[in-house]
């Protein structure tokens, strides 16, 4: 009945699981293996750290051709795990993109597919060769203590929704609220505490120290404001 869409062919194939709570960082090892590439990719330094130019170059590709601003620059700083010069490493980026996924896996599939990826997770160029089929050695997860339970995925059947699954779903959407908070007043020392509360709730727990850190520094800058202008 004439020639079928390459989109059509997409939407056959089955979606790969993304989250996995046995996971390093809660992730499946084929999507750690995709962000391990996208990582590489972009890592033009092979310094083991995204630039901020080199940061910015991934966000264009990932995100339509938009690059981040500079407070969620920052915030990728403050919650995920960077050198020593602030530039996001590959934990970083896998717990960047476990948050991410485990509140919104839509997002992550529309990243994915950007930046050149089916559904089953394999490269839409072709098939990977049998000795890039699974993450580096170092990258081989164990019992990940920092995973969150993960998400449902999309194509297993539906389970009811426990306790616990309750609520990590309460956390996220606390945690947003908390971000679009922080973003609209970024000199609040109340709303970095209430996303590092959200954070240590989630089990994020450098993450959280880092902003209640910034709050602190918040607060001593209003302190100093304060006696200045009595």
């Amino acid at each position: 009945m004439g020639k079928k869409s390459g989109r059509a062919k997409d939407n056959q194939i089955k979606k790969e699981h993304l989250l996995d709570p046995n996971g390093q960082y809660g992730l499946s090892d084929k999507f750690r293996l995709c962000l391990s590439e996208v990582f590489e990719r972009f890592d033009e330094g092979k310094d083991g750290a995204l630039s901020r130019d080199e940061l910015q170059n991934f966000a264009v590709a990932a995100n339509a051709g938009n690059n981040l601003q500079d407070d969620e620059v920052t915030q990728l700083q403050q919650f995920f795990e960077t050198n020593s010069k602030g530039e996001l490493t590959l934990k970083g980026f896998m717990q960047m993109y476990h948050m991410q996924t485990t509140a919104r896996s839509s997002d992550t599939w529309k990243d994915l597919q950007r930046l050149g990826y089916l559904p089953n997770l394999e490269p839409a160029s072709g098939p990977r060769p049998p000795q890039a089929s699974t993450p580096p050695a170092a990258e081989k997860p164990a019992a990940a203590a920092e995973a969150p339970a993960a998400a449902a995925e999309v194509e297993a059947p539906p389970k009811p929704e426990s306790k616990a699954d309750n609520q990590k779903a309460l956390i996220m959407d606390e945690l947003r609220a908390a971000l679009a908070a922080m973003k609209g007043q970024p000199e609040s020392a109340d709303a970095h505490r209430r996303v590092g509360a959200a954070l240590k709730a989630l089990g994020r727990d450098e993450a959280a120290a880092r902003s209640m850190q910034q709050a602190d520094t918040l607060e001593g800058k209003e302190a100093a404001a304060a006696v200045s202008v009595e």
